[in-house]
């Protein structure tokens, strides 16, 4: 069983060098931009609850409906997408999951944690996905593209896995920066899976722990039954407000740093918010975190100017 710590103390000897190990990406100029935002946050709001008059949680589902084309009543919002999967989890924890690997091991805590009867189903990156071993009538977990290694599969065989499952969880943390769309249009008039997204992605503020889920009226209005009483506070509200619409334009900024840091190195093509790249670590060593395995080091995201500067003498 995959068990998480009561606690603990951080730690990090590293001192001040920059973190691109943690999968987080990191925007500065994003960073600028919600550094003004957080000055000019009216601290009133502080004072009241989320859903008072002048703190509307309302309008933040308003924002997401509005920006993605889709029904207020087929959203529901978390505490970062790791507390909406936990619902979702919950929720349907009487099915039999197959959950695909590699994939984000909180859904497997969780299945662990509500006694769910589940199967891994390993996926490996070089052999194609054999879409018989979904077993029918079961819950599908499916993270596409995988923070793990990056790997995304096709629109035709995500559609295809949602075909022979009972339900599919279609994890499109990441799914911003993929080769492949977004199924968000197809789920506008199925009922037989959901999407989850994340502001931890789209926008590196894992800080801010804010992420949604999109599907049918019926399945959001069970796992909104189970939802905290307040899944998100009136700072969150503010940055969502002023910062939905800037996804793109970070993203774009992030794929120009990718672009040029592969454009140095031998990589492995990724769909993630970071770079694989290989035999290079003299570059990097002692001047950000990183993450290695075997040969290939793992670097996050970050801008073009940030990897110059990080590769300069």
């Amino acid at each position: 069983m995959i068990k998480r710590p009561d606690w603990f103390v951080p730690n990090s000897p590293f001192g001040d060098l920059l973190h691109l190990n943690c999968n987080v990406s990191l925007d500065f100029d994003l960073i600028k931009q919600v550094q003004k935002s957080m000055e000019e946050f009216n601290s009133y709001n502080l004072f009241q609850y989320p859903d008072s008059p002048h703190n509307s949680t309302f309008n933040t589902y308003k924002l997401l409906s509005d920006y993605y084309g889709i029904d207020i009543k087929r959203i529901s919002i978390g505490v970062g997408s790791t507390e909406l999967i936990n619902r979702i989890v919950y929720w349907l924890k009487d099915e039999y999951w197959n959950v695909i690997s590699p994939t984000f091991k909180m859904v497997e805590v969780f299945c662990d944690i509500h006694k769910v009867n589940y199967s891994l189903r390993e996926y490996h990156e070089f052999n194609e996905f054999d879409i018989s071993k979904i077993f029918p009538n079961s819950i599908v977990y499916v993270a596409n593209p995988n923070g793990r290694n990056g790997h995304s599969f096709t629109n035709d065989e995500i559609l295809s896995i949602i075909d022979k499952s009972k339900f599919t969880i279609l994890d499109e943390a990441y799914v911003d920066f993929s080769e492949h769309k977004s199924l968000l249009p197809y789920l506008r008039d199925r009922d037989d899976f959901c999407i989850l997204r994340t502001f931890s992605k789209s926008l590196g503020l894992a800080g801010l722990r804010f992420g949604y889920c999109f599907g049918s009226e019926n399945f959001i209005k069970g796992i909104q039954s189970i939802r905290l009483t307040h899944p998100i506070n009136s700072m969150v509200e503010h940055i969502v407000e002023n910062f939905i619409e800037e996804i793109p334009n970070s993203v774009k900024r992030l794929k120009e740093g990718k672009e040029f840091i592969q454009g140095k190195y031998d990589y492995i093509s990724s769909n993630g918010n970071y770079v694989l790249l290989k035999d290079c670590e003299d570059d990097f060593k002692n001047r950000c975190l990183y993450k290695k395995s075997d040969s290939i080091m793992r670097v996050s995201l970050t801008n073009e100017y940030v990897f110059k500067d990080i590769l300069s003498d």
